[in-house]
């Protein structure tokens, strides 16, 4: 299929230094007046946001008392509805509520004293070069020795969530439980 040409306005060329300044000049106005716009859509995007956080604060309330209940019903419940803990998802005609458990993630308290430790310690394993920095990958891989640096900690949590039927993966309302540190 043939390729359409654009088509332009006509193109006026300056005549003159004084034709050619005052081109500059007007060029100069448009951009400043597309400025002006997209500076007023950004005041009117951020009013619309204000607005929109403050018609969701009561909404918000809402679900965390109603998660909270579900939560409060379903760890009493919990033997029950998970078949004696064989299942992680239980399914209702609303939606699902899942137990689940984050998976290990590395945290670091003063990053230079860590990269100091591993180096003292030999454990170069752990850093990435030419600049040695923590490679927390690797530390997931060697968990037991690399939790005994002090300034590392890894861990994981559980989390309740309920996934109301009919929305995408980012209706999904989450409640971290209690921490399970590694």
């Amino acid at each position: 299929m043939a390729k359409q040409a654009l088509k332009r306005d006509a193109v006026t060329v300056p005549q003159s230094s004084s034709e050619l300044t005052d081109y500059v000049r007007r060029i100069g106005e448009a951009q400043r007046k597309i400025q002006a716009i997209f500076t007023d859509l950004n005041s009117e995007v951020e009013c619309l946001k204000g607005g929109a956080d403050e018609k969701k604060k009561p909404l918000v309330s809402q679900i965390d008392a109603l998660l909270e209940g579900v939560y409060i019903y379903a760890e009493a419940h919990r033997d029950e509805l998970t078949e004696g803990g064989k299942i992680k998802t239980v399914k209702f005609s609303s939606g699902d509520i899942v137990w689940r458990i984050t998976p290990p993630k590395v945290t670091l308290k003063n990053i230079e004293k860590v990269v100091a430790e591993l180096l003292s310690r030999g454990l170069k394993r752990f850093l990435r070069y030419p600049d040695p920095e923590v490679d927390k990958e690797a530390m997931l891989r060697e968990q037991e020795v690399a939790k005994k640096v002090p300034g590392v900690k890894i861990g994981q949590h559980e989390e309740f969530v309920v996934k109301p039927a009919g929305l995408e993966a980012k209706g999904e309302v989450v409640k971290e439980l209690r921490k399970l540190v590694a």
